[in-house]
């Protein structure tokens, strides 16, 4: 204990470079913090915009849809697509199953006629499972009973429409057969995402029915899963429970796999730039660590002519490596804390600025910080202090006395 005091005492007479040293370790505890839950920021807010937009926790489709997913099959569809979102309904995990008709269509205006994806849907069920209706920027979104189209904002730009006017919708039903609707627009959505402001039109699942020649059909259910609930426990009961009915159930990465492939791209980058700027952290504690020693080699041989054994030394040392370690560590918590907080509650706002993203990023991106993250960091601090005092403590100590009290320090 008394060794652990002079340790304490050795903090105190070198304020100056105990303040350098603590504040080092503290920048690389904070650094460390924030970086890990942008990292897992960065990766659940991706996936969480776009399960929450396109495509749920899971989809439900025919059997062999997939293969042919590039032509639309509407050939390929769900019957009595109703019965079977009810059926699924009924495990206790499922919050919500909504139909949709994916299809290829053309809507035209006086300025002229686009080429866009169709996108049938049940307004009310829609609701529960994407937050497509959270984007709409006039008019309003679609609702049972009432037949009409939303559009991007861009592609209503593009054909001069505004909200009220009708717009003519076309398409080749299940038949081959082109059939055409003239719909007013309810309301004008913004993504922020030109892929979906450009192409996309959603229209009320019962008119798409009625276009595609589908009555009481869809080409896939959407669900979500309600919190808490296991995605590949729930994915292995839906598809038990779907066997022998020629649909399956897949999970959501398979309809986002160039987003997670993108991402997990983007993290592993991510954890370089972090794991490079950590290291610049450690070393420059190393350093700095290490010519604390040095320059106090001359005091290390006076402690050895008094009779303090090697060890004796080491140990007073590394308790002032520790002791550092341990202030910088709750500093760097608290400065790191205060930014994971603010992430975490705040966030950055994506909708006030005029930044479009090519992918579902969200309208406002979260740090996703834990306790985890804290732990590892002072760890990480604890370590690097030590690592830095240990070697040249252990090799200063190894001199022999007389060599250590002739040392000149420049």
């Amino acid at each position: 204990m008394g060794l652990f005091l002079v340790g304490l005492r050795n903090i105190a007479r070198n304020p100056r470079r105990s303040v350098l040293n603590a504040t080092a370790l503290s920048l690389g505890v904070a650094v460390m913090i924030i970086g890990l839950g942008w990292i897992r920021g960065y990766h659940t807010t991706i996936y969480g915009g776009v399960r929450n937009l396109e495509t749920g926790d899971i989809e439900v489709l025919r059997d062999g849809y997939l293969d042919q997913e590039r032509r639309l099959p509407l050939d390929l569809s769900i019957q009595d697509s109703a019965s079977v979102a009810e059926k699924i309904l009924r495990d206790p995990s499922v919050a919500a199953a909504a139909e949709r008709i994916d299809f290829g269509a053309t809507v035209g205006s006086a300025a002229g006629s686009v080429r866009v994806l169709g996108r049938g849907i049940d307004p009310a069920a829609e609701s529960k499972v994407t937050t497509t209706s959270t984007f709409i920027a006039q008019g309003s979104f679609l609702s049972a009973g009432a037949s009409g189209v939303l559009l991007g904002a861009s592609l209503a730009a593009k054909l001069g429409i505004r909200v009220g006017e009708p717009v003519a919708l076309s398409a080749t039903d299940r038949y081959s057969v082109q059939n055409f609707i003239e719909i007013p627009v309810l309301g004008i959505l913004r993504f922020g995402i030109p892929s979906l402001d450009d192409n996309l039109v959603f229209v009320d699942l019962a008119t798409a029915q009625q276009l595609l020649s589908m009555p009481g059909s869809a080409t896939r259910l959407v669900i979500r899963l309600r919190n808490g609930a296991s995605e590949d426990g729930v994915l292995a009961s839906l598809r038990e429970m779907l066997r022998g009915t020629g649909t399956t159930a897949y999970p959501w990465q398979r309809f986002a796999e160039i987003i997670v492939s993108a991402t997990s791209a983007d993290i592993g980058g991510f954890w370089i730039i972090l794991a490079v700027i950590f290291l610049l952290v450690v070393i420059g504690i190393v350093n700095s660590m290490s010519m604390t020693v040095h320059e106090r080699i001359r005091e290390i041989g006076t402690l050895r002519a008094i009779g303090m054994r090697r060890f004796q030394l080491a140990f007073v040392f590394l308790s002032e490596a520790t002791t550092l370690a341990l202030v910088a560590a709750a500093v760097g918590c608290i400065l790191g804390g205060i930014f994971a907080f603010y992430m975490a509650a705040v966030g950055i706002d994506f909708s006030k600025t005029s930044l479009e993203m090519p992918i579902p990023f969200g309208r406002r991106f979260n740090g996703d910080y834990r306790a985890l993250d804290f732990f590892l960091s002072s760890i990480g601090c604890m370590a690097s202090a030590l690592l830095g005092s240990l070697f040249p403590t252990r090799r200063a100590a190894r001199l022999s006395i007389s060599r250590a009290l002739g040392t000149r320090i420049e």
